[in-house]
């Protein structure tokens, strides 16, 4: 039997109907598969279509949000930049746009998501809305940051270990340090603490045995929590945590904080501790940067405590020497350089200022008789053949008199070749003795030679009879 032409007509409607509700069977079954939420707005912004991601990406409800402008949704810190970012789409300056922004949750924070947004239009080219998709990128966007924040770090502390290897004294900059750690090591709170002070030697004491425990000398990844239920002895150091910490730093979202302390050894004796306190988990890279960090500030104060030392004891014996009688050198062999202290330039006559310091100012100034005898002298201990140098010699006076000189000598430091680099030495007016020995020396020739003139004209006879000369008297 043959249908009707109307009949053909309705059937026809029917299988077209069929098939486009199979067709949006199968776009439900994709869209509901997708991982990315798709998304439709109307041209004032509010949502008009959101699929099932929609609601694993922020926790909301398709119904709660469909009508409501999407702008609600973006992150109050870049809702600016995003309407930045959709200008040129809304002005058709761009075909599409495609950036990152932050969208909230429902339970609390936010979720990176990128933004891949087209126009919608009508029949005669009006915009009648948007669609596009969102794309989870948190996970990623995150791992960026924590990339740069390491990249941050290791650039704080390159920049540091160069000013500890250039002998910069950080001690009057631990602001500044814990300051440039703010953002890479996401701190809320940082202090570097003395280990004299009292409240200091309470951490050192409670930290003991945290130090040994841990082979780099800190605490690793451990909550407020998990720290006290472990090493209930710091509670007296949270007690005073006040007054510890000199830097109050940030503040993050997160109310979960890690510790990272991390003893400054001078030598073998902890000086001071550096308490970093993150809203994160502390990772080997930080934990590794932040240990060389500390090793490094260790040695610059090792250094910067030795250096006092040898600076305080130079002192000493300077101000013994220059309050006696003995004039100070201190030679710089490779370069030729002397000092010359005020006692040594005043023996000669001058001031400071008047000579060149230079080597080639005491061999100026040495007596052309003495120059062999001192050079000879001089060279045997610089190569190691006698353990001291030692000459009495002439120096000219600045009136041009002779000034004799007792030089004593030593080398005090070589370099890696066994040659000789640095020398100090003293030098010691000698001149009235000098002068004393030379009278006595000539007194001691006059009796002899009187002696000896005794000897000729003194005769004494066999008899018992004394001569005094040829003319019998």
């Amino acid at each position: 039997m043959r249908k009707l032409p109307e009949e053909q007509l309705i059937q026809k409607q029917v299988d077209l109907l069929e098939k486009v509700n199979a067709s949006r069977m199968r776009l439900d079954r994709i869209l509901s598969n997708l991982s990315s939420v798709v998304f439709e707005t109307d041209a004032e912004g509010r949502w008009t279509f959101l699929n099932e991601a929609w609601e694993e990406f922020v926790g909301f409800t398709r119904a709660e949000s469909i009508g409501e402008n999407f702008i609600d949704y973006v992150h109050p810190d870049d809702r600016e930049e995003n309407s930045a970012l959709f200008a040129p789409l809304i002005e058709r300056k761009k075909s599409e746009c495609r950036h990152q922004v932050r969208y909230l949750c429902k339970g609390g924070g936010f979720v990176w998501v990128e933004v891949h947004a087209q126009l919608l239009l009508d029949g005669v080219d009006r915009i009648v809305g948007t669609t596009g998709t969102l794309s989870n990128v948190h996970q990623e966007r995150l791992l960026m940051e924590e990339k740069e924040r390491q990249d941050q770090l290791l650039a704080v502390t390159q920049k540091a270990g160069i000013m500890f290897a250039n002998g910069h004294d950080l001690i009057s900059k631990e602001d500044e340090l814990l300051q440039a750690l703010i953002e890479p090591a996401r701190l809320t709170r940082a202090a570097i603490c003395n280990c004299s002070s009292v409240s200091g030697r309470v951490v050192l004491d409670s930290c003991r045995e945290m130090w040994l425990e841990h082979g780099n000398g800190s605490i690793l990844m451990l909550s407020q929590q998990a720290l006290l239920d472990r090493y209930p002895a710091f509670t007296c150091v949270l007690d005073s945590l006040d007054v510890l910490l000199r830097a109050r730093l940030a503040t993050w979202d997160s109310g979960e904080e890690y510790f990272l302390l991390l003893p400054v050894f001078a030598g073998e004796v902890a000086c001071r501790f550096i308490l970093l306190v993150s809203d994160s988990p502390w990772t080997a890279h930080n934990i590794n940067a932040l240990t060389l960090l500390a090793q490094g500030y260790g040695l610059t104060l090792h250094r910067n405590m030795m250096l006092h030392a040898i600076s305080e004891s130079e002192s000493r014996m300077k101000s013994a020497l220059e309050n006696s009688n003995e004039g100070v050198w201190d030679w710089n062999i490779p370069t030729g350089s002397v000092y010359f202290s005020p006692v040594w330039l005043g023996m000669l006559g001058y001031h400071e200022g008047d000579l060149k310091p230079d080597v080639s100012t005491w061999e100026e100034l040495l007596h052309p008789d003495d120059l062999s005898v001192v050079m000879e002298a001089l060279n045997e201990h610089l190569l190691g053949r006698v353990a001291h140098y030692q000459t009495t010699h002439r120096l000219k006076h600045k009136d041009g008199s002779w000034r004799w000189i007792l030089d004593r000598g030593k080398v005090v430091e070589w370099d890696e070749g066994g040659q000789p680099l640095r020398a100090i030495g003293t030098h010691l007016d000698v001149t009235e003795t000098k002068l004393m020995e030379e009278k006595l020396a000539r007194r001691s020739l006059e009796l002899a030679s009187a002696n000896d003139e005794i000897d000729a004209v003194l005769m004494v006879s066999p008899v018992g009879f004394v001569g005094f000369g040829d003319d019998g008297c």
